[in-house]
């Protein structure tokens, strides 16, 4: 067999290989499976885009080891387990397949540049990452997620794991700090000073027991309100509220590191009753109505005052 006849059945090999993937439809040819691969303790910013917030922008930055969230003019803590959620969704990207080659084709995965999410990543002001991310699809038999994903300024979609538009699309408040009071434990508090409606009380741990205004008070009651004071947390900001005079009522809570103050403003401007400022946490503020938070800071202590 000479060369000439093992070239044509190279050839008609190949036709009858390629044809088929050439008149399929299928777009998913060769490609490259890993989109993202970053060093994410390199990253230092990160850009959000997300569809719940009109494309309004949510900066994450890291400076000196700590996360701030950004959204317009608010500045303030970042969850760190938010950030991390952020990071570890970031350090790989593989695909699985190419769904579509070309633009006509981004509206059914949804990463058109309107209706995507966008994430960007910067180490020092270099760009690292610039990801659009489209819609997924959950398959109920096999419990699994795949996602849709193009890189800016590219035409191709691809499919991957995991739910990416749900980690990337959350909105500002999802990554904003909601702790005004976190404790190592009750026995760190050694006082508690109230101030409200014209009255000052102070408890006072001595030996383990607690004693009011100088006097033995039960011990089990006012352990049962100091446990609660472990780990507090709000859900509803009250950003643009700006507390003016004196606090309608004040908790002063005395620790080995220091005294921690929790105030509660009347809320006039809003749909709920209060404003919960901690001094632990100053960079939000939380409003709640009477049986939320605030209930649970001074509601339930004024009932022990009460009692006394």
């Amino acid at each position: 067999m000479n060369n000439k006849t093992l070239s044509i059945i190279f050839l008609v090999l190949l036709a009858l290989y390629a044809l088929p993937r050439l008149f399929s439809g299928n777009p998913d040819r060769s490609f490259r499976s890993e989109l993202v691969v970053v060093d994410t303790s390199l990253v230092d910013q990160i850009e959000l885009y997300p569809k719940t917030a009109d494309g309004q922008k949510v900066t994450l930055r890291r400076d000196n080891g700590q996360w701030t969230v950004t959204n317009g003019s608010i500045e303030t803590q970042a969850m760190a387990n938010s950030v991390q959620s952020i990071l570890g969704q970031l350090r790989m990207i593989q695909a699985k397949r190419v769904v579509a080659r070309q633009p006509e084709k981004w509206k059914d995965y949804e990463v058109e540049d309107e209706n995507a999410v966008h994430v960007k990543a910067y180490n020092d002001g270099n760009e690292l990452v610039d990801l659009i991310v489209g819609r997924f699809n959950f398959n109920q038999q096999t419990r699994q997620a795949q996602s849709y994903v193009r890189l800016a300024g590219e035409d191709e979609v691809y499919s991957v794991d995991g739910f990416l538009s749900m980690t990337f699309g959350q909105d500002f408040n999802a990554f904003r700090n909601k702790q005004i009071l976190k404790l190592s434990g009750a026995d760190q508090v050694t006082g508690l000073q109230w101030q409200g409606n014209g009255t000052t009380a102070l408890f006072q741990k001595n030996d383990g027991n607690w004693i009011f205004n100088g006097q033995p008070v039960d011990s089990t009651a006012i352990a049962g309100y100091v446990d609660g004071l472990n780990f507090v947390s709000g859900s509803t900001f009250a950003d643009g509220f700006n507390p003016a005079g004196s606090p309608e009522q004040s908790l002063q809570i005395q620790t080995p590191t220091g005294p921690i103050a929790i105030n509660a403003f009347r809320y006039t401007g809003g749909d709920k009753d209060f404003v919960i400022q901690s001094s632990q946490f100053p960079g939000a503020l939380f409003s709640s109505d009477s049986t939320g938070v605030y209930d649970r800071l001074f509601g339930k202590l004024q009932m022990l005052v009460a009692d006394q």
